[in-house]
């Protein structure tokens, strides 16, 4: 869509051009901005920018679905901020995720962007809408990832760094329950760990798109 608008107040009626599309077309840096030099009535048009309101913000494509974790391990809580799907040429929408580092203090946190693509997750072959939930699952004192996605699964990766900063590696996709079936909530899988019955052990809980809460029990050690 094409509009008119004056926007720095000259008098003249500027150019603003967006996709208005939800598919199939770009879904960051789309709102270009052509600054009229001519007159109201004869208008001439010069590209300025391309992200126009979108370069002062924090643009993730589609969707966005932030996570505070301590990637680093210096007590200062990071922010990992996933999507729904960003835009490549060719049509694709992998999901991704931004890392946030937080250069600041407990009180007044300062955040500073490391990657647009943290563990190169958008090349893992998991899709759309993976979410991410942290936790310490095999007791080793890190913290590990669950990701849910798209399809209402969850995949495991094992932090097996041996220093303060986290490093992920695929442990198990498709995780499965007690019972070895494949956990499976139906669509936009958004997993959290949280100990529900106060036993110590971290429990499961898996929200999805119809808005139902899934609890799985933590029945190990």
């Amino acid at each position: 869509g094409a509009y008119f608008l004056d926007l720095n107040n000259d008098d003249k009626r500027d150019l603003v051009v967006s996709p208005n599309g939800t598919s199939l077309c770009q879904n960051f840096e789309s709102l270009w901005f052509y600054l009229n030099e001519g007159t109201d009535d004869a208008p001439v048009f010069a590209h300025q920018q391309k992200d126009l309101f979108q370069a002062d913000m924090i643009e993730v494509g589609e969707g966005a679905y932030p996570v505070p974790f301590d990637h680093n391990g210096d007590g200062l809580m990071d922010l990992i901020i996933a999507d729904h799907g960003y835009y490549q040429a060719g049509g694709n929408y992998p999901s991704k995720f931004l890392l946030l580092e937080n250069t600041g203090t407990v009180n007044s946190p300062a955040f500073t962007v490391v990657t647009d693509d943290y563990h190169d997750l958008s090349t893992s072959g998991i899709g759309q809408s993976m979410y991410p939930a942290f936790g310490d699952i095999d007791g080793d004192g890190d913290q590990d990832m669950y990701i849910g996605d798209q399809q209402g699964r969850l995949h495991h990766f094992e932090n097996i760094s041996t220093t303060p900063v986290a490093e992920f590696q695929l442990a198990q996709p498709n995780v499965t329950d007690a019972n070895s079936v494949v956990i499976d909530v139906g669509q936009f899988a958004t997993p959290q760990f949280f100990d529900v019955d106060g036993d110590g052990l971290l429990d499961l809980l898996v929200g999805e798109r119809n808005g139902n809460v899934n609890y799985y029990r933590n029945q190990g050690t």
